[in-house]
């Protein structure tokens, strides 16, 4: 029925059923496959308890045994084996209490979450398996509970967020019961450990489109419960926020960035669901510089200087932010001149030669001082910081001829920033 299933995917099946064991590819891989997409994972259910598969084959990890799975290394392949079960009660709300091994693959395909992961197929037997019409529901683009909605979401939180994303994978709708059951048990997911949360919310945003899901994830209130800073003090109203996260291309940056776009400190709420610091800093970053977006004309001067702080690396996303924010609407009409022309010249000064902080003029801070006869102290910094501000006027002033003889006139008054220096005239060509 279904070609391209790897060989050591093959062979663990066939090894298992030789041995007088049942063993089908079962969930997302059957799930992928019937969509017609190739399988990022190959997950593979057994009759045979952990025990008995880690006597079959050479090299096994045992990554959960207490609930019935080992992983199987075989030729560069990791394949997740799991025993049948039949699982416990649910006490946190995350995972069952106890745990019993069985045999009959009907009964474990009907304790998963949705009917289009309920689904098992033997390759050597061209046999498909589907108790619950999950092949229907997938023709259909239905996410529907396996049984009773309200006990399947009550098992376990985190399915609240899978269901949605896997209607967003599909491209499909929510069935109605298991819909209300989703929106009613919405509060579950603060059961959740925040990695989990941070998991399936990756996935989530990096879908194409993302808009959907977004939308699902506002209705229900699961989104209130994931980013709460959404619902507080922003500069834009959520709607522009959501818009602008659908409008960014499908990097997890680019999407936090967008989503968070309103937020007054992205890092604390993206830390507190376990992100890394140095992503929570890169989004922080972004944002922050979307807001000191200027809403008046300006100039060069001051495209060199937002860029410098911006960082020439983070032009690419900040551009495109940028766009997003206006095009969802978190620009007023009356500043959108103002910030075309400011987004070109970004862009502009991008491709010219000059230093983005004082550190980068053409004379060094030990030269300067010993050529002015200065000795350390305040007014060094602060004389090379009014020389760099004077060459972000024009950049051709980085020469260490002027910022010698300015670096006197300056130093001479103290570091008082004196009259404007005039940028100087183009040269021949120019």
């Amino acid at each position: 029925m279904f070609r391209k299933i790897p060989a050591p995917v093959l062979e663990v099946i066939k090894r298992l059923k030789e041995e007088g064991h049942q063993a089908y590819l079962v969930g997302g891989c059957v799930r992928d496959m019937l969509r017609g997409l190739e399988p990022k994972d190959w997950d593979v259910a057994t009759s045979a308890v952990p025990e008995v598969v880690q006597g079959l084959f050479p090299k096994v990890i045992p990554t959960g045994v207490q609930f019935g799975t080992v992983t199987v290394l075989m030729a560069g392949e990791g394949i997740e084996v799991t025993t049948f079960r039949h699982d416990g009660v649910y006490r946190d709300g995350r995972r069952p209490s106890t745990v019993t091994f069985g045999t009959d693959i009907k009964a474990d395909l009907l304790r998963r979450d949705f009917t289009i992961n309920a689904l098992a197929y033997d390759p050597l037997a061209d046999k498909l398996l589907d108790p619950t019409g999950g092949i229907a529901d997938l023709q259909a683009g239905l996410i529907r509970a396996v049984g009773d909605p309200d006990e399947r979401f009550q098992e376990d939180g985190l399915r609240l967020l899978r269901a949605i994303r896997f209607s967003g994978q599909i491209g499909g709708e929510i069935e109605p019961a298991t819909w209300a059951a989703l929106c009613r048990l919405a509060h579950r997911l603060k059961l959740i450990a925040p990695e989990r949360i941070q998991q399936e919310m990756d996935k989530i945003l990096l879908q194409e489109p993302v808009e959907p899901s977004l939308a699902r994830l506002e209705e229900s209130g699961l989104l209130k419960i994931i980013f709460p800073s959404l619902y507080k003090e922003t500069r834009h109203p959520l709607a522009v926020s959501l818009k602008t996260c659908n409008l960014v291309a499908p990097l997890l940056h680019r999407r936090l960035a967008g989503l968070l776009s309103g937020v007054a400190d992205p890092a604390a709420q993206l830390i507190s669901l376990r992100y890394p610091k140095g992503l929570s800093r890169r989004v922080d970053h972004l944002v922050t510089s979307l807001a000191r977006l200027p809403r008046e004309k300006t100039d060069l001067a001051a495209a060199r200087y937002f860029l410098s702080r911006l960082g020439p690396e983070n032009l690419p996303d900040f551009l495109q932010l940028a766009g997003a924010l206006a095009a969802a609407g978190g620009i007023a009409p009356d500043a959108q001149g103002a910030l075309d022309s400011f987004l070109a010249m970004l862009s502009q000064v991008a491709a010219e030669d000059f230093p983005l902080s004082p550190d980068g003029l053409a004379l060094d801070g030990r030269t300067f001082m010993a050529q002015l006869g200065l000795a350390p102290g305040p007014l060094v910094g602060k004389v090379r910081r009014l020389l760099w501000e004077e060459v972000l006027q024009d950049p051709r002033r980085n020469r260490r001829e002027y910022l010698l003889a300015r670096g006197r006139e300056l130093a001479a008054q103290g570091g008082r920033e004196g009259k404007p220096q005039r940028a100087e005239p183009p040269g021949p060509g120019k």
